[in-house]
């Protein structure tokens, strides 16, 4: 019997029973004197929401085939776990035929693992057979991370100790909610890893301990206003800040008009990108407007956007 799904920060139980699940996160923000430079999303090292009472979706007794996707309705208590394509919106792609056992760890009589146990096992019985189906690591702190598909404690009781490996998405938004997973389009394989902010979102870091995103009509001090890859490097490390806010302009005067102009208060940013995400190909940054005091430290504004004719409010 298995219960929901989990990622190596998200963790899902399948089977007759309740599961649990721990939301990727972001990282406080840094910044440097000259630029404001909120910090890439740590992954898994510091979880920013815990995700808890996932629906118990029928996940008992499957096959889950490597490289198919699968989705199922989280907002009913039972529901038919459905194989569907990889370019529909999706909860869970698997990486192997077939589970494997950490019976050799957890032997008959052994007590049910905590949500830090099951991340553990997570990352160590899953960090290879996912390496292995990409052909390269994954980003430690970008948008994909590694999901399982983990015993119900009831099953767990009748020595159960079988894991799905897979993958699963974080995607940042508004509607982020304890207990839900969320759903991403395409195959895993071969897409650049780079945690990425849609376009127009408002984000937070002010008030919150975190890179948070809020709707606009909240306090925020960054505004997703793009994205741009960047270029390759001889160095084989991120390019220059130089390099970067000139393409993090060049992403302000296409989505905000030529006549955009920094000020004092409103200046052009960027999330950096960790050396050890750009080795594994992650090469995308979020480029951003962010509101700052005349001495440079983050203002909180209420209700500027970005509108669909590309003007900030």
């Amino acid at each position: 019997m298995l219960a929901a799904l989990g990622l190596t920060a998200v963790g899902i139980t399948r089977g007759r029973g309740g599961g649990s699940a721990d939301a990727a996160a972001v990282a406080a923000p840094t910044r440097t004197p000259g630029a404001l430079l909120p910090t890439q999303p740590a992954g898994s090292a510091s979880p920013a929401a815990t995700l808890t009472g996932t629906p118990d979706p029928e996940l008992d007794g499957r096959d889950y085939l490597r490289g198919d996707c699968y989705r199922w309705n989280q907002d009913a208590d039972h529901t038919v776990v459905q194989d569907v394509s990889c370019q529909v919106p999706h909860l869970f792609e698997a990486v192997a035929d077939a589970p494997v056992s950490i019976a050799a760890d957890y032997p008959p009589g052994a007590r049910y693992p905590s949500d830090a146990d099951w991340d553990a096992i997570g990352a160590r019985y899953c960090t290879s057979p996912v390496e292995t189906y990409l052909g390269y690591p994954l980003d430690p702190h970008g948008r994909f991370v590694i999901g399982r598909i983990v015993p119900t404690e009831s099953g767990w009781r009748t020595d159960d100790r079988d894991v799905v490996c897979g993958l699963q998405g974080v995607v940042p938004s508004v509607d982020e909610s304890p207990g839900r997973i969320d759903l991403i389009t395409g195959a895993v394989r071969g897409v650049d890893q780079s945690f990425v902010y849609p376009t127009g979102e408002c984000l937070d870091s002010v008030t919150a301990a975190d890179v948070t995103v809020v709707d606009c009509a909240a306090t925020h001090d960054l505004l997703a206003i793009g994205d741009t890859r960047l270029p390759d490097t001889t160095t084989g490390a991120p390019p220059s800040d130089a390099v970067i806010e000139r393409q993090c302009l060049g992403v302000a005067h296409a989505n905000l008009g030529p006549a955009f102009q920094e000020t004092a208060t409103v200046r052009v940013g960027w999330f950096q990108i960790a050396p050890e995400s750009w080795r594994v190909g992650s090469h995308t940054t979020t480029c951003t407007v962010s509101y700052v005091t005349a001495a440079g430290d983050p203002r909180g504004v209420m209700g500027e956007q970005l509108h669909p004719a590309g003007r900030l409010s």
